[in-house]
């Protein structure tokens, strides 16, 4: 009888503790949403200013030591005629003269906006690349990991 009643305050426990924890993930996401649900309150949190919003706007986090984000810096590279209406903006948390150097490899350097690496550690959470489709200031989709152009186009007008 002991071990019947052990073993169910074991299970409620084991049931508890998992929900709990699928409880702050939920929240957990809930917040990096409203840290990232319009482009106005993703330049605020990354400290940017004077940046013209325009219709379409794709925000890539991205790092130039990431073989993930090598793939995807290429893609976008080599596809770029597929966003000529969109705004490109690249943000990294590596040094503004690393992140340039590897961008010009692409053509892609005028697209680079410099923020300090605390702004970027406290708005993005998860690895790179990640990239943002906001249409009229309004995040449309948010994918992580390597993305192929012909997917991204689609989430643009």
């Amino acid at each position: 009888m002991k071990l019947i009643a052990l073993a169910a305050t074991v299970i409620i426990g084991v049931v508890i503790w998992h929900s709990y924890q699928n409880y702050l993930e939920q929240q957990q996401e809930l917040l990096y949403k409203q840290k990232i649900n319009s482009i106005d309150i993703l330049f605020k949190n990354l400290g940017l200013q004077g940046i013209t919003k325009e219709k379409s706007t794709m925000v890539v986090y991205f790092n130039s030591e990431c073989e993930h984000c090598h793939w995807e810096i290429e893609e976008l590279s080599s596809n770029i005629n597929l966003f000529v209406n969109t705004q490109m903006i690249f943000v990294s948390s590596e040094p503004e003269s690393q992140a340039i150097d590897y961008l010009s490899k692409y053509n892609l350097e005028t697209a680079y906006v410099n923020t300090n690496s605390e702004n970027i550690f406290n708005t993005f959470t998860g690895g790179v690349p990640q990239i943002f489709i906001y249409e009229n200031e309004q995040l449309v989709k948010h994918f992580v990991g390597e993305t192929e152009a012909a997917l991204i186009v689609e989430f643009l007008i």
